[in-house]
């Protein structure tokens, strides 16, 4: 059987190969081949372009040592290790941090530290209104969690910290639509259709003519070939015609040389 290293959080949990140390799910089998078997994978959609592609038996996992006794508290942070952290704090709204929406996926200190300062240079707001706000504790707690980027504006915030890759879009979407991209007005779009209906209108006008022209070619061709097979009647007639006045011919000359002999 082979082994696979992982990595864990400080309190056993294994990480999948995600930036931000984000937690694996666990899952169990139930495919014929291995029934009943647990397995670990990155917690993130197949569709999702930034999954990592992590998977492990759970049976072949091999954990790092851990401290006897995980840190009592490591999702708080003091406010002199913000300050280290950032030399400017983005001013955010309040996050919920309610018992319903619990953090799913703890960081390493080092993430934490690189994911507020990702947040920081994206932003680059004062930091002085998030020091003089109540919840800035909270701010605090809740910006190590790690979450896949919100694919749809419609769906409600729940209470957790964004990725920093899915903030400036966030923002992009959220910023009010400028003058030159605005919806056409109503007499726009009247010269619009009205345009289209003349276009259209020519065309129709240019189908008939051809249709027209080609009608009157053909009426000419069924004349033209009337007059001629008329002309050709009208040569054979003639054709006997003469051919009737050469045996007249030869018929007087034989009766004029008859008479002179």
């Amino acid at each position: 059987m082979s082994q696979v290293f992982v990595k864990v959080d400080a309190y056993g949990n294994i990480l999948c190969n995600c930036n931000g140390s984000v937690r694996a799910a666990h899952y169990t089998s139930h495919s014929a081949k291995n029934p009943g078997r647990e397995f670990h994978r990155c917690a993130k959609s197949r569709e999702d372009s930034t999954q990592c592609g992590f998977f492990a038996w759970d049976d072949e996992v091999v954990k790092p040592s851990l401290p006897s006794s995980p840190p009592s508290s490591p999702m708080k942070r003091n406010h002199s290790d913000s300050l280290l952290d950032s030399p400017s704090i983005l001013k955010r709204p309040r996050i919920d941090d309610s018992p319903q929406s619990p953090a799913r996926f703890p960081s390493t200190p080092t993430s934490k530290k690189k994911r507020l300062n990702e947040i920081v240079q994206a932003l680059g707001q004062d930091d002085s209104d998030v020091f003089a706000s109540t919840s800035h504790s909270d701010f605090a707690s809740t910006s190590k969690y790690t979450l896949n980027p919100v694919r749809q504006e419609h769906e409600v915030e729940d209470g957790l910290a964004t990725p920093p890759s899915s903030l400036p879009r966030r923002i992009a979407r959220a910023a009010p639509p400028s003058l030159s991209h605005s919806c056409a007005t109503p007499s726009d779009l009247l010269v619009s259709i009205t345009n289209d209906f003349s276009r259209l209108a020519e065309e129709i006008r240019n189908l008939e003519e051809h249709k027209s022209s080609s009608k009157a070619t053909s009426n000419l061709v069924d004349k033209l070939e009337t007059e001629n097979r008329t002309l050709k009647e009208t040569l054979r007639r003639y054709e006997k015609d003469i051919e009737d006045l050469k045996n007249m011919v030869r018929t007087l000359t034989k009766v004029i040389n008859h008479d002179i002999g």
